[in-house]
């Protein structure tokens, strides 16, 4: 900077005349007097405040280290390089950004996707568990009406059938108060089957349970009385041939036992 102010302040130029004739006073004072703005402006400059200026020369003093006329002259080249060479690195760098972006840009429509497909998963199994719970909810009222009819057949057995030591007793046990109390609860089952059937033949109503298992009920139970009683017929024609040496016990056992026989007359032939 020396230089150029030494350049400036040189004699010899200032006495030379200058082109377009009439000395100091022709075109070079318009010359002298623009320079001179210029170098007032500079000169009254306040670099302290102008941060923009101070980080241009800060960041000129890193690579413009020599201030000579070669220097110089090719400052405006250098500068314009090293301009060039900050743009393409802010581009190389603007580049990573860009494809940092697209790889984040990328990622998020895989999860645009992955979401679009966990929510059609989610709708499917909303309607399939939507068709278990109502399905459940069918099987339970099913169940609840099964368990009705099943507490109901109970109640119908325990009604209308016999036990199986009852059963038991009518075909192959002795006879005695078990064999009369099974007899006469299979009597009345027979009783209570054929109302049942009169009170179905009185009803015309739709719906209605069929015939089949009351009939059934009053054939098992004809059947078991059939046996029963042939059973009785021998067991009392036995206990007639020693009636002189019957024990009171016997005695009642028998009387019961003609009391029942009575419902089969032929049986007295």
């Amino acid at each position: 900077m020396s230089t150029m102010e030494e350049e400036n302040t040189d004699p010899s130029a200032s006495d030379k005349p200058q082109p377009g004739g009439g000395g100091g006073e022709g075109g070079g004072g318009g010359s002298d007097s623009i320079l001179g703005r210029k170098l007032k402006k500079i000169l009254e400059s306040d670099l302290e405040t102008d941060s923009e200026t101070a980080q241009a020369l800060e960041e000129l003093s890193t690579f413009f280290t020599e201030n000579s006329l070669h220097a110089r002259r090719f400052l405006r080249g250098q500068i314009e390089r090293r301009s060039l060479q900050i743009n393409q690195d802010f581009l190389k760098d603007l580049s990573e950004v860009v494809e940092a972006v697209e790889d984040v840009h990328n990622v998020v429509g895989s999860m645009k996707s992955n979401c679009a497909d966990m929510k059609r998963t989610l709708e499917a199994t909303k309607t399939k568990t939507r068709d278990l719970i109502q399905q459940t909810n069918r099987l339970q009222e099913e169940g609840a009406i099964l368990a009705v009819q099943s507490k109901q057949l109970d109640n119908f057995v325990a009604k209308y059938q016999l036990t199986e030591a009852e059963e038991k007793l009518l075909g192959t046990g002795d006879v005695g108060p078990d064999f009369y109390a099974a007899l006469e609860r299979s009597r009345l089952i027979e009783a209570d089957c054929r109302k049942l059937l009169e009170l179905r033949n009185l009803s015309t109503a739709p719906g209605r349970l069929n015939q089949t298992t009351p009939l059934e009920v009053i054939d098992h139970m004809t059947a078991l009385q059939e046996t029963a009683l042939q059973r009785l017929y021998k067991w009392t024609s036995s206990q007639c041939r020693s009636i002189e040496s019957l024990s009171p016990t016997t005695s009642s056992l028998l009387t019961t036992a003609m009391k029942h026989l009575q419902t089969k007359p032929t049986m007295f032939k």
